[in-house]
């Protein structure tokens, strides 16, 4: 019998034909690859219908089991009509469809940590290459001043990108950038805790530039910054937003 790596509530967005979009309360369990099994999300009613059998009532949800060797890209994204104050959503995405999916915040963020760790092993990445992945000088590009109180700064979910840089750092799938008064830093969930644990830095001193587009945030690390120099892009919906941000401490510093 496989042992689940997580498990707990997760609404679904679902559609019937005819009807309107609604959210409906699931209780989702992860089942890592094992060799009685593949890696996987399942969906139930409620809780202990996976160890039920479908016992007492308890039965799995038409049609929702997603094969993780199925997925794509494990994304946190903003609805405009959350399940519930202070839900967060993601979306799962395979070849053949997308999953819309909500839980609290800070289980919203454990499920898409995890799900990119059992979805994305060592060596692959949440997200296929672009056919014409966009250059550092195609975006918004501001050149940073500073490159030769407490603010208390902003926290973004992004995706890594495939760039030379972010492989040689064994970057992949997705984490939170947090902009700080002095650094931004790359923050994951730590391995034996839902805590946010700091993996790489890079002190706005020490970067040559840094812009956006819609989809995207990127900047160049110059080849004194901890990583190592190149170019890091992330893909979020908040690209303006963290460029704003980063922009605002930069000039705090002047």
């Amino acid at each position: 019998m496989d042992g689940a790596v997580m498990e707990g509530p997760l609404f679904l967005q679902s559609q019937r034909f005819g009807t309107k979009k609604r959210w409906r309360k699931t209780w989702a369990v992860l089942y890592p690859a094992s060799p009685h099994g593949v890696a996987r999300l399942e969906f139930f009613d409620h809780k202990g219908s996976s160890s039920g059998g479908g016992r007492g009532g308890s039965r799995r949800l038409d049609c929702k089991v997603i094969r993780l060797a199925e997925c794509v890209s494990v994304v946190p994204v903003s609805v405009e009509s959350p399940p519930e104050p202070g839900a967060a959503a993601f979306r799962l995405d395979t070849a053949q469809r997308s999953h819309l999916l909500a839980a609290d915040a800070p289980s919203s963020a454990a499920w898409v940590q995890t799900l990119c760790r059992n979805a994305f092993p060592k060596g692959s990445w949440a997200l296929a290459p672009a056919e014409n992945p966009p250059k550092l000088s195609a975006l918004e590009m501001l050149e940073n001043s500073l490159y030769s109180p407490t603010w208390e700064g902003s926290q973004f979910w992004v995706t890594v990108q495939r760039t030379e840089a972010a492989e040689r750092c064994g970057l992949q799938g997705s984490y939170v950038l947090r902009v700080e008064a002095e650094r931004l830093t790359l923050l994951t969930m730590g391995t034996q805790s839902q805590i946010l644990e700091p993996l790489l830095f890079w002190p706005y001193t020490l970067l040559r530039r840094y812009g956006r587009d819609k989809v995207m945030f990127s900047f160049e690390a110059g080849r004194r910054c901890p990583s190592g120099p190149g170019t890091f892009t992330f893909q979020t919906a908040q690209g303006n937003d963290i460029f704003q941000a980063v922009e605002t401490a930069i000039h705090r510093q002047k």
